[in-house]
């Protein structure tokens, strides 16, 4: 986890991107996900997609390790997070989205 932690302490994350993913948007309506349901994105950084997901009706559940990916998510996008302690992680809520 060191690894990761560096790489978005030292923005080394090559890996994001500032648009939503083309092949998301493309595709989504060719999987049958039921309109207004919960989608789970894992290793979710601060993805746009996640936003995408929600401007699309979904609650969105996203899975992170390293916290300041969590902070840049809801700060460049300003969205204010109720924090709760869930077992050995923190739950970040703002609707529609639940980060740990």
């Amino acid at each position: 986890m060191g690894f990761w932690h560096h790489r978005w302490q030292t923005q080394q994350i090559g890996w994001h991107r500032d648009v939503y993913n083309d092949l998301l948007t493309k595709h989504w309506g060719s999987i049958g996900a039921v309109g207004g349901g919960e989608v789970l994105v894992p290793l979710c950084g601060k993805s746009l997609d996640m936003l995408w997901l929600a401007e699309s009706g979904y609650s969105v559940t996203g899975l992170e390790f390293v916290e300041e990916a969590v902070q840049a998510f809801l700060q460049e996008n300003e969205l204010e997070a109720a924090n709760s302690e869930f077992g050995n992680h923190v739950l970040h809520e703002t609707p529609p989205f639940r980060i740990f």
